[in-house]
């Protein structure tokens, strides 16, 4: 029989799949949770950190990990156990570093998977049994391959006019983010977790890490507090208090996602047609964001205006992983020359 161990990253009512290669000999073309076999020694729990890390480049944060239950299939010497854990918190954003097995890797909504040819029919009844989570996705988080993540429509005329002045205090809780959003409503927490960097609690770096990854720049989709967090995040990298390579490497990371998404569109970004501004102050009300997701015209402009904000940064961005490059970590070193690479990429603003 074949031990194997899965893991179901859930967050806010969508899992992460993996879609088996056509080439594979065992379940080609199929949909299926991330894994894989647990090796002499291991225990189910060791083994689903090193597959989560192998295969998605994250890091799963253990005390989030609880498990689900068993999968089975096959008989006899082709028989496989699969023990199913749910992991609710991890650091770093899942991207398919196991091409050869998977061709794929999509979010898809929990209530969706029946739509969908899955290695285990089982799997949508297993993972019904979690908590209804606290709010419903934003902009299509929850999504199938079917039904991608598509930016706004925006026209073609080029202007950069109409961007709000990039904060620059660039000491976290000094920017003003009362006023700015992330993917999931207002960014008022934003400070407090950039603080924490600074820390030395690696349980409020994991925590501080997560919501950069899922709320700041929520599957390379940026948002208006992304600009604002990333200058923050560069001046936390001339902080002498953050000096795990590690920690370091992530933040770099970090922005070089921030970099890539200031070209996350090869049209040019036009100014709104009327005040963005005066718009999001009515649509926030009483401080209640609820209102900014009602208006798609406002989340278009929005949009644009993050776009812009992280294509304005680049320079900065450019200079922090310049400097970081002289960092003694070859880990460290690695992150950087990444983080050049993606402000390379980027169209200076006229």
């Amino acid at each position: 029989m074949h031990v194997v161990v899965c893991g179901a990253l859930v967050e806010h009512g969508a899992v992460l799949l993996v879609h088996r290669s056509p080439t594979r000999h065992a379940y080609p073309d199929l949909w299926d949770l991330p894994g894989g076999h647990v090796e002499a020694g291991e225990s189910e729990l060791q083994a689903l950190a090193r597959e989560m890390h192998e295969e998605l480049g994250v890091h799963i944060v253990a005390e989030s990990s609880s498990r689900l239950g068993d999968l089975h299939a096959g008989s006899g010497e082709s028989a496989v156990h699969v023990g199913v854990w749910h992991i609710s918190e991890w650091v770093g954003s899942p991207t398919n570093r196991a091409p050869e097995e998977h061709d794929d890797i999509a979010w898809v909504g929990i209530s969706e998977l029946g739509g969908l040819p899955l290695v285990f029919a089982a799997l949508p009844a297993l993972l019904s049994s979690l908590p209804e989570p606290d709010r419903l996705p934003r902009r299509d988080e929850a999504r199938t391959p079917a039904s991608p993540v598509v930016a706004p429509e925006l026209p073609t005329e080029d202007s950069s006019a109409g961007l709000a002045s990039v904060p620059t205090g660039n000491v976290p809780g000094v920017t003003e983010y009362a006023a700015l959003l992330h993917a999931y409503g207002l960014a008022v927490d934003t400070p407090g977790h950039l603080a924490a960097l600074a820390d030395d609690d690696p349980a409020a770096h994991a925590r501080a890490l997560k919501h950069l990854w899922s709320a700041i720049i929520h599957q390379g989709t940026p948002w208006t507090a992304t600009p604002a967090a990333a200058l923050d995040v560069a001046a936390l990298l001339a902080d002498p208090r953050v000096a795990d390579p590690g920690l370091r490497a992530e933040l770099l990371n970090f922005l070089a996602a921030v970099a890539e998404a200031g070209s996350i569109t090869g049209r040019d970004l036009p100014e709104p047609d009327f005040d963005v501004d005066a718009a999001l102050a009515q649509a926030l009300g009483d401080g209640d964001e609820e209102g900014v997701w009602e208006d798609e015209r406002l989340q278009s402009a929005l949009y644009v205006r993050a776009v812009l904000g992280c294509r304005q940064i680049v320079p900065a961005l450019l200079a922090t992983a310049t400097a970081a490059m002289s960092d003694p970590s070859p880990q460290v070193q690695a992150a950087a020359a990444r983080t050049i690479g993606a402000c390379g990429g980027v169209a200076p603003l006229a």
